[in-house]
């Protein structure tokens, strides 16, 4: 998930963990950055605000995944939001919860000028 600091993101991290697993990542994220930690976290789909432009766009298209678009409703309150996907998505046979329960992977500096993932369950 790539998404400025804004109450839609909050609500979509919180959505997301109902599911799935979230990993928030930076925003201003590079796309070599980007299939790194996409590649780590083994990621299915990216989410970003709708009309972002990132390299991280390009990156989730060669990996193969699903581009989700996050819509803020209009004269609505702070945090409501749609989903947009150009691609549909089947999800049959699929376990989108962890088995390891996790619901959220946070990233540190680390300190080996490589990030590292913290779990929270």
């Amino acid at each position: 998930m790539l998404l400025p600091e804004q109450p839609e993101a909050a609500v979509a991290s919180l959505a997301v963990t109902a599911a799935a697993v979230c990993a928030p990542l930076n925003p201003a994220c590079s796309a070599d950055e980007f299939v790194s930690l996409a590649g780590m976290l083994r990621a299915k789909a990216l989410i970003l605000l709708a009309g972002a432009t990132s390299p991280a766009i390009a990156a989730a298209k060669f990996l193969g995944m699903n581009i989700l678009e996050l819509v803020p409703a209009a004269h609505a309150p702070a945090g409501i939001f749609s989903l947009i996907g150009k691609d549909p998505v089947d999800l049959t046979g699929q376990s989108l919860v962890d088995n390891r329960g996790e619901a959220l992977l946070l990233f540190t500096s680390g300190t080996e000028a490589q990030p590292k993932r913290v779990p929270l369950t």
